[in-house]
Protein backbone atom coordinates (compact mmCIF):
# COMPACT_ATOMS: atom_id res chain seq x y z
CA UNK A 1 0.00 0.00 0.00
CA UNK A 2 1.03 3.33 -0.52
CA UNK A 3 0.43 7.26 -1.00
CA UNK A 4 1.91 9.12 -3.77
CA UNK A 5 0.52 12.53 -4.91
CA UNK A 6 1.09 15.23 -7.62
CA UNK A 7 0.30 18.49 -7.99
CA UNK A 8 0.67 20.19 -11.95
CA UNK A 9 1.58 23.45 -12.27
CA UNK A 10 2.22 26.37 -14.81
CA UNK A 11 5.32 24.23 -16.52
CA UNK A 12 5.97 22.47 -13.62
CA UNK A 13 5.01 19.45 -11.78
CA UNK A 14 5.64 18.26 -7.73
CA UNK A 15 5.48 14.64 -6.59
CA UNK A 16 5.32 12.98 -2.68
CA UNK A 17 5.34 9.39 -2.14
CA UNK A 18 5.55 7.80 1.36
CA UNK A 19 8.31 5.12 1.93
CA UNK A 20 5.93 2.34 3.28
CA UNK A 21 5.65 -1.04 1.59
CA UNK A 22 3.30 -3.39 3.06
CA UNK A 23 4.03 -6.88 2.14
CA UNK A 24 1.44 -9.97 1.12
CA UNK A 25 1.20 -10.74 5.03
CA UNK A 26 0.55 -7.07 6.06
CA UNK A 27 3.82 -6.31 7.48
CA UNK A 28 5.24 -2.98 7.49
CA UNK A 29 8.82 -2.36 6.06
CA UNK A 30 9.49 1.34 5.84
CA UNK A 31 12.60 1.58 3.26
CA UNK A 32 13.54 4.95 1.97
CA UNK A 33 16.12 3.10 -0.25
CA UNK A 34 13.31 1.77 -2.41
CA UNK A 35 11.96 4.87 -4.12
CA UNK A 36 8.30 4.70 -5.20
CA UNK A 37 8.95 7.82 -7.93
CA UNK A 38 11.62 7.00 -10.16
CA UNK A 39 13.37 9.63 -12.19
CA UNK A 40 14.18 9.46 -15.95
CA UNK A 41 15.94 12.73 -17.69
CA UNK A 42 12.51 14.30 -18.05
CA UNK A 43 10.23 11.89 -16.87
CA UNK A 44 8.69 11.05 -13.11
CA UNK A 45 7.10 7.88 -12.10
CA UNK A 46 5.64 7.73 -8.85
CA UNK A 47 4.56 3.71 -8.69
CA UNK A 48 1.79 2.56 -6.37
CA UNK A 49 0.67 -1.36 -6.11
CA UNK A 50 1.64 -4.63 -6.81
CA UNK A 51 6.21 -4.24 -7.08
CA UNK A 52 6.72 -6.29 -9.65
CA UNK A 53 5.80 -3.53 -12.36
CA UNK A 54 7.87 -1.29 -10.39
CA UNK A 55 10.97 -3.07 -10.40
CA UNK A 56 10.80 -3.48 -14.04
CA UNK A 57 10.48 0.50 -14.72
CA UNK A 58 12.70 1.39 -12.39
CA UNK A 59 15.70 -1.47 -13.19
CA UNK A 60 15.02 -2.78 -16.64
CA UNK A 61 12.88 -0.56 -18.42
CA UNK A 62 14.30 2.45 -20.89
CA UNK A 63 11.97 5.23 -21.42
CA UNK A 64 11.94 5.94 -25.49
CA UNK A 65 12.75 9.89 -26.28
CA UNK A 66 10.50 12.38 -26.01
CA UNK A 67 9.17 13.62 -29.02
CA UNK A 68 6.24 16.08 -29.73
CA UNK A 69 3.29 16.20 -27.71
CA UNK A 70 3.66 14.80 -24.14
CA UNK A 71 -0.13 13.18 -24.25
CA UNK A 72 0.77 11.79 -27.79
CA UNK A 73 4.24 10.67 -26.70
CA UNK A 74 2.71 9.00 -23.49
CA UNK A 75 0.25 6.89 -25.46
CA UNK A 76 2.22 5.82 -28.57
CA UNK A 77 5.35 5.42 -27.13
CA UNK A 78 5.51 5.50 -23.96
CA UNK A 79 2.97 3.00 -22.56
CA UNK A 80 4.02 0.50 -25.58
CA UNK A 81 7.46 0.60 -24.37
CA UNK A 82 6.31 -0.40 -20.95
CA UNK A 83 4.12 -3.21 -22.16
CA UNK A 84 7.11 -4.59 -23.86
CA UNK A 85 9.21 -4.62 -21.11
CA UNK A 86 6.73 -5.94 -18.67
CA UNK A 87 6.04 -9.34 -21.06
CA UNK A 88 9.96 -9.07 -21.54
CA UNK A 89 9.99 -9.60 -17.71
CA UNK A 90 7.50 -11.60 -16.83
CA UNK A 91 4.81 -9.89 -15.31
CA UNK A 92 1.14 -10.07 -16.94
CA UNK A 93 -0.61 -6.39 -16.59
CA UNK A 94 -3.94 -8.09 -18.04
CA UNK A 95 -3.97 -10.60 -15.11
CA UNK A 96 -7.13 -9.63 -13.81
CA UNK A 97 -5.31 -9.65 -10.22
CA UNK A 98 -2.86 -7.15 -11.55
CA UNK A 99 -3.34 -4.39 -9.28
CA UNK A 100 -0.88 -1.04 -9.63
CA UNK A 101 -0.97 2.35 -11.31
CA UNK A 102 1.58 4.80 -12.16
CA UNK A 103 1.44 8.91 -11.76
CA UNK A 104 3.73 9.92 -14.29
CA UNK A 105 4.86 13.41 -14.71
CA UNK A 106 6.31 14.65 -18.46
CA UNK A 107 7.78 17.79 -19.12
CA UNK A 108 5.39 19.69 -16.87
CA UNK A 109 2.24 17.49 -17.51
CA UNK A 110 0.82 14.99 -15.37
CA UNK A 111 -0.68 12.04 -16.34
CA UNK A 112 -2.29 8.52 -14.52
CA UNK A 113 -1.60 5.15 -15.70
CA UNK A 114 -3.98 2.97 -14.77
CA UNK A 115 -3.60 -0.83 -14.49
CA UNK A 116 -5.36 -1.31 -17.74
CA UNK A 117 -2.82 0.93 -18.87
CA UNK A 118 -5.06 4.13 -19.72
CA UNK A 119 -4.28 7.74 -19.14
CA UNK A 120 -6.29 10.28 -17.74
CA UNK A 121 -5.72 14.07 -16.55
CA UNK A 122 -7.21 15.98 -13.95
CA UNK A 123 -8.39 19.46 -14.81
CA UNK A 124 -7.67 20.36 -11.02
CA UNK A 125 -4.27 19.37 -11.30
CA UNK A 126 -4.15 17.32 -7.88
CA UNK A 127 -3.31 13.50 -8.65
CA UNK A 128 -3.39 10.73 -6.03
CA UNK A 129 -3.29 7.37 -5.85
CA UNK A 130 -2.65 4.67 -2.88
CA UNK A 131 -4.44 3.89 0.26
CA UNK A 132 -4.05 7.08 1.56
CA UNK A 133 -4.98 9.20 -1.50
CA UNK A 134 -7.89 10.75 -0.68
CA UNK A 135 -6.85 11.57 2.70
CA UNK A 136 -3.90 13.12 0.67
CA UNK A 137 -6.00 14.73 -1.60
CA UNK A 138 -8.69 15.93 0.75
CA UNK A 139 -5.55 17.75 2.12
CA UNK A 140 -4.49 19.21 -1.14
CA UNK A 141 -7.51 20.43 -2.27
CA UNK A 142 -8.06 22.78 1.13
CA UNK A 143 -4.57 24.56 -0.10
CA UNK A 144 -3.30 27.08 -2.38
CA UNK A 145 -0.46 25.29 -4.39
CA UNK A 146 -0.39 27.99 -6.94
CA UNK A 147 3.26 28.15 -6.66
CA UNK A 148 5.94 25.77 -7.06
CA UNK A 149 7.46 26.40 -3.47
CA UNK A 150 3.57 25.77 -1.60
CA UNK A 151 3.28 23.17 -3.94
CA UNK A 152 5.82 21.12 -2.59
CA UNK A 153 4.85 22.29 1.21
CA UNK A 154 1.57 20.85 0.23
CA UNK A 155 2.40 17.77 -1.33
CA UNK A 156 4.80 16.53 1.92
CA UNK A 157 2.42 17.93 3.83
CA UNK A 158 -0.75 15.78 2.25
CA UNK A 159 1.69 12.68 2.56
CA UNK A 160 2.36 12.93 6.20
CA UNK A 161 -1.22 13.89 6.96
CA UNK A 162 -2.01 10.23 5.11
CA UNK A 163 0.50 8.92 7.19
CA UNK A 164 -1.16 9.61 10.45
CA UNK A 165 -4.63 8.39 9.31
CA UNK A 166 -3.95 5.64 7.07
CA UNK A 167 -2.11 1.93 8.70
CA UNK A 168 -0.45 1.67 4.83
CA UNK A 169 1.85 5.21 4.67
CA UNK A 170 4.73 6.13 6.59
CA UNK A 171 7.34 8.50 6.49
CA UNK A 172 10.00 9.79 5.36
CA UNK A 173 8.33 11.37 2.50
CA UNK A 174 10.18 11.52 -0.78
CA UNK A 175 9.38 14.66 -2.82
CA UNK A 176 10.54 15.41 -6.31
CA UNK A 177 9.89 18.42 -9.11
CA UNK A 178 9.30 17.87 -12.46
Amino acid sequence: MTTVVGIQGDGWTVMAADSQITDENNCRIVSSETPKIIRFKDILIGLRGDARPGDIISYNWKPPKITGDPQIWLVSKMIPSMIDAFDKFGYDWEDEEADFNFIVSIKGNLFDIGTDMSISKADQGLFFSGSGGKIALGYMASQDYSELEDAKRVAVEAVVIASIFDIHTSEPVQVEVG
